[in-house]
């Protein structure tokens, strides 16, 4: 079986070396991919740059350069380059490149099996763009989520996803963060705190850091010595919401109970999972959730709010609570306190590797067909959406 693993958008915007360092995930997938020995997979990602094939971590990849903006926007070199690799499967990246997607289907026409990866995009409130989202579905075989029951849902209620149409579990990412000794961690980020609890993300509205707040001021009542570290990026941020938590941050508990660091390089931030006694996430929604997968790698109890993608990848020694839960959320973070970090690394490694997400997408791609619809079971989630 030969796969085309296909990249638009973003990615379009740089130099192919820099593409697997601002996404290494998807370096990282085809890599896993390629070294099942179960199937031909070969990536294709447009760029700004130079037309070139080159090899990486033992995966092959083509990069496209667009004629022209217009170009860039449907995808037709890009196609033209995917239907000459003859592939069995195209996995397509994003549900959102809806003229993408049908130009891969009139370039490869009907042979391949075409399925599509959700990464966090919400279904488009514009009427124009929802239509030509359903001509797209016209020619998908499948779509893959994370937390796959819930997260379709939402796409089959906007009718861009018809109730025919399977979706596939799918872990969208593994993590490759090592976290050293707690004791070597605390040290090396000045961590202090019983316990000390960790936030990381972006200052938006989808991530909640003000209920994490909130969540955080009501647990001192129970846990006085208790400490907040907050890390997060400039990337996708709200000035407003992040100058609402500094304002916030100042008045709860005694002095340095809540620790604004900002941002840190990712090659560092194993140590400050290896730090934290729990990561606490009061996401909104996510397509995944990335920290929590590396939280979960080193080892890191987390008490997470309550939405698909936190129950998949969670698994049972997740704690849960409701969105926005105040007295939810304390009593969530004191559960994750009595998790043994020896076994959330041990499930980790089970449920979240990169061979996880390569045996996932394997089954994903052998279960999509042109066939009527029948019920079936396995990782499949089932027709009736």
């Amino acid at each position: 079986m030969r796969v085309a693993y296909v990249m638009h958008a973003d990615p379009g915007t740089v130099a192919p070396d820099d593409t697997f360092d601002r996404w290494p995930t998807a370096g990282r997938t085809v890599a896993a991919l390629a070294a099942t020995g179960a199937v031909e997979v070969v990536g294709v990602a447009s760029t700004n740059g130079a037309a070139v094939d080159l090899v990486r971590d033992g995966a092959r990849w083509c990069f496209v350069r667009p004629d022209g903006r217009l170009d860039r926007r449907v995808g037709w070199t890009v196609a033209g380059r995917v239907a000459a690799l003859r592939p069995d499967v195209v996995h397509v990246n994003g549900i959102v490149a809806a003229l993408a997607t049908l130009a891969l289907r009139l370039r490869c026409g009907r042979r391949p099996r075409l399925v599509v990866q959700h990464h966090g995009e919400l279904p488009p409130r514009r009427r124009r763009t929802r239509w030509a989202q359903r001509w797209a579905e016209r020619g998908v075989d499948g779509y893959l989520f994370t937390g796959a029951a819930g997260q379709a849902r939402a796409w089959r209620d906007a009718g861009v996803i018809r109730r025919r149409t399977p979706t596939f579990e799918v872990l969208e990412s593994s993590a490759d963060v090592i976290a050293p000794p707690p004791g070597e961690a605390r040290r090396a980020t000045s961590t202090v705190g019983d316990p000390a609890v960790l936030w990381v993300g972006r200052m938006s509205a989808g991530k909640d850091p003000l209920a994490c707040l909130r969540i955080f001021e009501a647990l001192l009542a129970v846990r006085p010595l208790a400490t907040l570290t907050m890390v997060f990026g400039a990337a996708g941020g709200n000035p407003a919401i992040e100058a609402q938590v500094r304002e916030e941050a100042a008045h709860v508990g005694s002095n340095g109970a809540v620790r604004l660091v900002g941002g840190v390089p990712h090659g560092e931030i194993g140590a400050w999972f290896g730090a934290a006694d729990v990561v606490i996430s009061t996401s909104h929604h996510e397509g995944s959730g990335y920290s929590v997968i590396e939280a979960l790698h080193c080892g890191c109890p987390v008490a997470l709010s309550t939405i698909d993608s936190h129950r998949s990848i969670g698994g049972e020694l997740a704690a849960l609570f409701d969105v926005g839960d105040v007295a939810g959320g304390v009593q969530a973070v004191c559960r994750a306190l009595t998790v043994e970090r020896s076994a959330i690394a041990a499930d980790a490694e089970q449920r979240l590797s990169w061979s996880a997400v390569a045996a996932q997408l394997l089954a994903a791609y052998g279960a999509t067909d042109h066939s009527p619809p029948t019920s079936t079971g396995g990782s499949h989630t089932g027709r009736g959406g």
